[in-house]
């Protein structure tokens, strides 16, 4: 995995925070195999061949996931719950999103906007759980500044986190700690 760009938080994950223009290797541990990488603001999250998560850059709202807020310029292990697969990562501005191997949405670090989706707006440095209403199995993740987006199984799209521009695409500019459905077309599938 190599990056390029900024670095002044560690985000190029390459143990230093010095910025580059040309690309650089990542400081993966021995033997990992990245499968997905996305950039958030000033951090980054990885998802590794075993399902693991990591992540590296600033931590300062807890968005490595990893139990702390202390930056890092080279990758650390989210700690995710016990024995859950992550099969896809998304990276927001100071927070991070995982879609487990169950359907469920994970989330963690700057929670101010509800980006969370689980009707608070505290923020955690370890992975919590998006409240999906019961029976909801999410297939596809994506995040924004400040909020958060999941594809259903049944087609649906849902969005929670700041709507002051109308992000969660209800038909309000009012912003959600959960899940709210997205007006699509009448008949349209995501």
């Amino acid at each position: 995995l190599r990056a390029w760009g900024s670095n002044q938080t560690g985000q190029l994950g390459n143990g230093s925070t010095d910025p580059t223009d040309v690309p650089v290797r990542v400081q993966l541990p021995s033997g990992t195999k990245v499968t997905q990488a996305r950039a958030g603001c000033f951090h980054t999250v990885a998802l590794t061949s075993k399902g693991h998560v990591l992540a590296w850059g600033d931590n300062s709202l807890g968005q490595l996931g990893n139990g702390s807020t202390v930056s890092t310029d080279t990758p650390v292990r989210v700690k995710l719950p016990s024995g859950t697969k992550v099969t896809a990562v998304r990276a927001g501005c100071r927070f991070s999103l995982a879609l487990t191997s169950k359907g469920h949405v994970l989330a963690w670090g700057d929670n101010g906007q509800g980006q969370f989706g689980n009707g608070t707006t505290t923020g955690s440095n370890t992975p919590v759980r998006v409240k999906l209403a019961q029976g909801t199995t999410a297939t596809a993740i994506s995040a924004g500044e400040d909020f958060g987006l999941a594809r259903t199984s049944k087609g649906h799209a849902l969005a929670w986190g700041e709507n002051s521009l109308g992000e969660l695409g209800n038909g309000t500019t009012v912003s959600s700690e959960t899940p709210v459905r997205v007006k699509l077309p009448k008949g349209s599938k995501v």
